[in-house]
């Protein structure tokens, strides 16, 4: 898992968010990408069909083209399946995968994120398969098995041996999502989620000083993973030497925008808490779903919505509509979000949601709000809703958020964390606005 030189300089592809990897420039007669766990977002694979003519062949039983937040290109394939070994009618393996799209000898790339079962489908395709890949970025799971020998011999490590036999790493990018550990007897530290960049041996060709050497964290890297936790960085002695004078700079400013953005959240919150310390003792009461605000009209109901994903139970809705136990209910997955369309600019006064009346109501307690003008939200400008313990606690129960007289067309709740969103009802407060 330690980065060498590549032989060419490092490239992002797939935006500035999760889902955005680092590859060498060598993606020249790489003649199409395998791309399992795609869930409902393809950006990834978008730029590599825009910027460099890649198709991709996607799969993931747990997503549908319906769910993509980008239609499926001419040039892009999707199958719902699970890439597994098991033979089973819901699944597919890797080296059938790749005898149907791409026969032949040209070079592949990999992407690979399938919440650990990168071990058994890696350990498992024939090394004649494996070999056709010039690049594989696989994002591992469940590292804190370095902690156990034993543990780490299973998988991990005879994954490890067999990708060293024929590729090199040449980029290391910890998630921050489930945060870091110390490996036992060494220097080093390790996030328990890790987004690594193999390149196939064969393409080390010239003199290695001219190789661009790794840096930890690399300046193209994205902030984070996961926008409400602390980001990770590997430490020193991941390196031969000392950090570059750029990762250096990364560093600190990756340092500096969270404690600004950990600031903000905090500043928001008290703001907040003035803004509805007088309204807390009914709110905490209250469980009717047809809540009215005698000041303000509620612009919410009937309105249009889209999720960021679509769980097997979710009711078929398609606006905004009071239900139980939930109206929308997502999949388990990074930033859950609902976006609720409001036809047109409106000042918006404050924002009402009533949780999940059956249970599961604590899956509510790191939720953020975003307002924006266009369809797209901006989850770097969110802010926290106010979410009370007993909101968390008790379902059914809701909470207010102010936003004090603000423009906007679009609201977007989200959760930061790797999680479910379901609620009850969103109720959304305001007026009309003058100018749209």
């Amino acid at each position: 898992m330690r980065p060498r030189p590549s032989p060419k300089p490092l490239i992002r592809v797939g935006g500035s968010r999760d889902g955005a990897y680092l590859l060498p420039d060598d993606l020249e007669g790489v003649s199409a990408c395998f791309s399992p766990g795609v869930s409902g977002v393809k950006h990834f694979e978008d730029e590599l069909l825009a910027g460099h003519g890649i198709p991709s062949h996607m799969c993931d039983f747990s997503s549908d083209i319906a769910q993509f937040k980008t239609p499926l290109a001419t040039q892009q394939t999707f199958r719902k399946l699970w890439l597994d070994i098991q033979g089973r009618p819901d699944s597919m393996t890797l080296e059938d995968w790749v005898a149907e799209l791409s026969p032949g000898s040209d070079d592949l790339l990999l992407q690979m994120d399938i919440e650990g079962a990168e071990y058994r489908n890696l350990l498992s395709v024939p090394e004649v398969v494996l070999k056709r890949f010039r690049i594989i970025v696989v994002e591992l799971h469940r590292l804190a098995v370095c902690q156990d020998e034993s543990q780490f011999q299973r998988e991990l490590g005879p994954l490890l041996k067999r990708l060293d036999k024929h590729f090199v790493c040449v980029h290391a990018h910890p998630n921050n999502c489930e945060g870091e550990f110390k490996v036992p007897g060494t220097n080093l530290n390790l996030p328990r989620v890790h987004e690594l960049t193999f390149l196939r041996r064969d393409r080390f060709k010239g003199r290695r000083s001219s190789f661009h050497p790794p840096q930890l964290p690399h300046p193209l890297d994205i902030f984070q993973n996961n926008m409400g936790r602390p980001p990770v960085f590997m430490n020193e002695h991941w390196l031969e030497g000392e950090r570059s004078v750029e990762s250096q700079l990364k560093l600190v400013n990756d340092r500096l925008v969270y404690e600004n953005q950990r600031l903000q959240l905090s500043q928001t919150a008290l703001k907040e808490a003035e803004l509805i310390r007088a309204d807390i003792q009914d709110l905490l009461g209250g469980e009717d779903l047809n809540l009215q605000n005698k000041s303000r009209p509620e612009l919410a109901q009937d309105r249009a919505f889209i999720v960021s994903s679509r769980h097997a139970s979710c009711p078929g809705l398609e606006t905004i509509q009071a239900r139980r136990p939930y109206f929308f209910h997502t999949k388990m997955e990074r930033q859950p979000c609902i976006t609720i369309d409001l036809g047109r600019i409106r000042v918006l006064d404050s924002l009402v949601i009533v949780n999940r009346v059956d249970g599961f109501s604590d899956r509510a307690r790191q939720l953020r709000f975003c307002l924006h003008k266009t369809p797209e939200p901006d989850f770097d400008a969110a802010r926290p809703v106010w979410v009370t313990k007993a909101f968390q606690d008790d379902p059914g129960l809701l909470c207010q958020t102010r936003i004090g007289e603000e423009r906007a067309r679009y609201l977007t709740i989200f959760s930061p964390a790797f999680t479910f969103l379901h609620f009850s009802a969103v109720r959304i407060y305001g007026r009309a606005s003058a100018k749209n």
